[in-house]
């Protein structure tokens, strides 16, 4: 289901039913730091846990309740690959989606792969997508090339791609 909803959904730099990483066409070379960032930043458990982080879903949860609305969506990066390929509202169904996506991604995927996919296709503000385009049009600089601190600059942008990007 998973190499479906890629097909249907993902750009056509993905081939949809094969692992475009191994065969070079997803993964532009980034700074490990790149890397890094995100998982610390994004979702710090990425590399243990199934796609979904439960912890992180009730706390969401919890404070929606408590506050009357969203103050945090408890994704993981997983998750917002799935929001990625297949956009869904913010909604309680829109997440119950999202959720079941992040599961079948990561049963058909590397983590490599989903964080391939997260560094490529995330929003970094305007038209830009990926870390690629952003170091580029933000740095002046191929995402090879980052440091620690534009990687850190770079990964707070999907977070509110329009609102955060360096020029407005």
């Amino acid at each position: 289901i998973a190499e479906h909803l890629l097909a249907q959904h993902a750009p056509a730099t993905f081939d949809g039913g094969h692992h475009a990483a191994a065969h070079g066409a997803l993964h532009l070379p980034c700074a490990p730091v790149v890397d890094q960032a995100l998982e610390r930043y994004e979702d710090r458990w990425f590399r243990w846990h199934p796609g979904v982080n439960p912890l992180a879903l009730t706390r969401a949860a919890w404070q929606w309740a408590w506050h009357g609305r969203i103050v945090s969506g408890g994704s993981t990066l997983t998750m917002q690959v799935a929001r990625i390929i297949e956009p869904t509202p913010r909604t309680l169904p829109g997440k119950a989606r999202q959720i079941l996506r992040a599961l079948q991604l990561e049963l058909h995927y590397s983590k490599d792969e989903i964080l391939a996919i997260y560094v490529n296709y995330a929003p970094m503000g305007g038209v830009l997508e990926g870390v690629e385009a952003a170091s580029r049009a933000y740095l002046g600089k191929p995402a090879r090339r980052l440091s620690h601190a534009d990687a850190a600059l770079l990964t707070v942008l999907p977070q509110a791609p329009s609102r955060l990007r360096p020029a407005r």
